[in-house]
């Protein structure tokens, strides 16, 4: 069984100096998942490093929460593209290596 460790909003709020309506403007936009825990709102500790990329695209970019979501989409699918050429590189690598191997 795991131990989940969670985070007080209110908590949050106060170190990051944002409203809890914003949090919550997030989780119905589904880019952030709020957690209820000993009758509290809360956020699981793994999903803030995600929470601090939502903040600072919203802070530093002042993106609303649909333009988060559309990043963070984005951003996952240039991700998978990457780990892909990095496969498909290594598989070539692969290959033309045994065929010069055979020329040998």
């Amino acid at each position: 069984m795991t131990n989940t460790s969670y985070i007080k909003i209110e908590t949050i709020c106060k170190h990051y100096e944002v409203e809890e309506h914003l949090i919550f403007e997030f989780s119905d936009a589904g880019i952030l998942s709020v957690h209820k825990y000993e009758a509290c709102d809360c956020i699981i500790v793994e999903d803030m490093v995600h929470f601090e990329k939502i903040i600072r695209l919203h802070k530093d970019l002042a993106l609303n929460a649909s333009a988060i979501d559309v990043v963070l989409n984005l951003t996952e699918k240039i991700d998978a593209q990457q780990i892909e050429i990095r496969e498909l590189k290594q598989t070539l690598a692969q290959i033309m290596s045994r065929q010069a191997s055979e020329l040998l």
